[in-house]
């Protein structure tokens, strides 16, 4: 074991799934009106970005490809196992066919996880929009 400290290993989970539908005849797929959350992350992460202040949110977007605007939504991130202080935004309206991008992408690491790890070990970070009456997207 030595002195080496381990990572945690997002690489896997950093992707968007889209709702699909067969074409009339089958052979393509055609992608459905969503509300989609878009992000770039920091594939890897351990205690040097904590100390370093590296971000591991680097881009946000919400996406509204329906014909329906959303109005007062909550954006959250949350990570399994708990490298991430749990963090929430809020959306006042989303408009049809509209994207937003988010500035505010300070996302505080929890060093008490990062400092404990030895070797390399998965991990999730789940975004979630939802608003008064459920969720409207998810992406792990």
């Amino acid at each position: 074991m030595g002195g080496r400290k381990g990572a945690l290993d997002m690489s896997e989970g950093a992707g968007c799934r889209t709702p699909e539908q067969g074409s009339p005849r089958g052979d393509v797929p055609v992608p459905l009106p969503s509300i989609r959350i878009e992000v770039s992350l920091t594939p890897r992460l351990n205690l040097a970005f904590h100390h370093n202040a590296v971000p591991f949110l680097r881009d946000l977007v919400v996406i509204n490809d329906t014909e329906t605007a959303l109005a007062d939504l909550t954006l959250s991130v949350s990570s399994e196992p708990g490298f991430l202080r749990a963090r929430a935004w809020h959306l006042a309206a989303l408009g049809a066919g509209q994207r937003v991008r988010l500035r505010d992408l300070d996302v505080a690491l929890a060093p008490g996880l990062l400092s404990r790890l030895t070797e390399a070990e998965p991990a999730e970070a789940v975004f979630v929009l939802s608003d008064g009456i459920g969720e409207k997207a998810r992406l792990v």
